[in-house]
């Protein structure tokens, strides 16, 4: 189990840990978006801090979808965890009808009218 600083000094190494336990899918995809790059507000921290473990993934999903949003980041679904792709197809734009050019600018964040 490999965890990044952010994460540790947010949940400390015993929730971790339990997190971890609990399920190694969702706490793969919470590795990957909690970082220094990516920080959370401070609001969402002191809302993890008190999550219970099985509430944990949700307050993160809430925070990755609004990054994704973010104009300003770039979608990179090449290193995303599967886990986090088959639960997130529709903002991905997975499965759907849009040419690949297009998806390719939504990821970009490269959409004009």
């Amino acid at each position: 189990m490999e965890s990044n600083k952010l994460l540790q000094e947010i949940l400390g190494k015993d929730k971790l840990q339990k997190l971890y336990n609990y399920s190694k899918e969702d706490y793969e995809i919470i590795n990957y978006f909690f970082c220094e790059k990516n920080r959370p507000s401070k609001i969402i921290i002191e809302q993890l801090k008190k999550a219970k473990i099985e509430d944990i993934k949700s307050i993160c999903d809430s925070f990755t979808i609004n990054l994704i949003n973010n104009q300003f980041y770039k979608i990179n679904i090449e290193e995303y965890p599967k886990k986090f792709i088959e639960e997130n197809k529709k903002i991905l734009l997975i499965n759907t009808d849009i040419p690949y050019d297009v998806k390719v600018r939504y990821y970009k964040k490269e959409l004009t009218i």
